[in-house]
């Protein structure tokens, strides 16, 4: 399989499954700003947002709650937040990067399996 990542609005996909997570990284100050709000909806296939370098993440001005997944070295996950609701903050002070993703999305069974990999694709192209 080849991986061609062409930027921040491109994808990463992981396996050829029907719960396939792609990433999408806000890396320019703009899309950090303006988080989800840069970027259309969900949609039908789950998606996560990355926040390279990133220890905290707010919900200010989103209309549903998300999950969050704190990775730390290694894209090891070191904390999740399922479901934080509109206009809220959540941090981990030794998170290298944030992963937002769909409300109840960690409620899934696999989900650490697929953000890892998905996480390690990004890393690969990054």
């Amino acid at each position: 399989m080849v991986l061609h990542w062409g930027g921040p609005t491109d994808t990463v996909c992981w396996g050829r499954t029907p719960h396939v997570l792609r990433i999408r990284c806000a890396q320019t100050f703009r899309q950090r700003f303006l988080g989800l709000h840069a970027w259309c909806a969900w949609g039908d296939e789950p998606w996560g947002l990355l926040f390279p370098g990133c220890r905290a993440i707010h919900t200010l001005g989103l209309r549903l709650p998300v999950d969050l997944v704190f990775l730390g070295a290694g894209g090891r996950i070191l904390h999740g937040v399922r479901g934080l609701a509109p206009n809220r903050l959540a941090g981990c002070g030794t998170a290298r990067a944030v992963l937002e993703l769909p409300s109840d999305y960690c409620g899934s069974s696999g989900w650490e399996a697929r953000v890892w990999a998905a996480w390690r694709l990004w890393k690969m192209d990054a």
